[in-house]
């Protein structure tokens, strides 16, 4: 797999973006748009240990698309991209329609434009992702969103949270159980790795 999907497939995805691209309604919500570093993601679904197929992939502040996109060289059964700034969003749907890859495994990839906390969870088995991109005032509301999806459809859940600096909230969950802790080089190289446990 690629590890330089901008310079070689020619995507704008490579930029950390200050939050002054997003609508005032955005700013207090969201941190700086930072784009996934694909030998960490690479490692992440390493860890996962799971039959991709069984899978959905979701990626909650999805930015510009490039989770999506290395994603999608993993076969998992469809890939979502939840992203609140309508720039990126439409940045992130022109780069799904021109990426063409041999690598590519799932072609079930789609991005919507909405507030994460207020996207509803597919049913079956779900990998969410995220790449720290909320304050932790909305990582609270976003975790009592998956908690509540757990509770209706208590299928297979993973988190993989890189730069995991609300993870606090995280683990305050008594649904979601630690797996992996990664202490990176730097922030972008740490993540943490949580799965779902049915409450009872």
């Amino acid at each position: 797999m690629k590890n330089t999907l901008s310079s070689e497939m020619g995507f704008p995805t490579d930029k950390i973006q200050p939050i002054d691209w997003f609508s005032n309604r955005f700013i207090e919500k969201v941190l700086d748009y930072d784009p996934t570093r694909p030998t960490t993601f690479e490692k992440t679904m390493r860890l996962l240990r799971i039959r991709f197929e069984d899978f959905t992939f979701i990626d909650l502040g999805s930015g510009k698309g490039r989770t999506l996109l290395l994603a999608s060289h993993y076969p998992f059964q469809k890939i979502i991209g939840v992203e609140p700034s309508r720039h990126h969003h439409t940045i992130a749907c022109d780069n799904l329609r021109a990426h063409r890859s041999a690598d590519q495994k799932c072609f079930d990839v789609t991005t919507v434009c909405m507030d994460a906390e207020h996207f509803s969870m597919p049913g079956g088995g779900k990998v969410v992702y995220l790449l720290n991109p909320f304050q932790t005032s909305l990582m609270a509301q976003v975790v009592a969103g998956i908690e509540s999806a757990f509770k209706k459809d208590p299928s297979d859940l993973f988190v993989v949270y890189v730069n995991p600096r609300s993870r606090s909230v995280f683990d305050a969950s008594s649904m979601l159980h630690l797996v992996h802790d990664e202490v990176g080089s730097d922030p972008y190289a740490s993540f943490v790795i949580y799965r779902g446990t049915p409450f009872c």
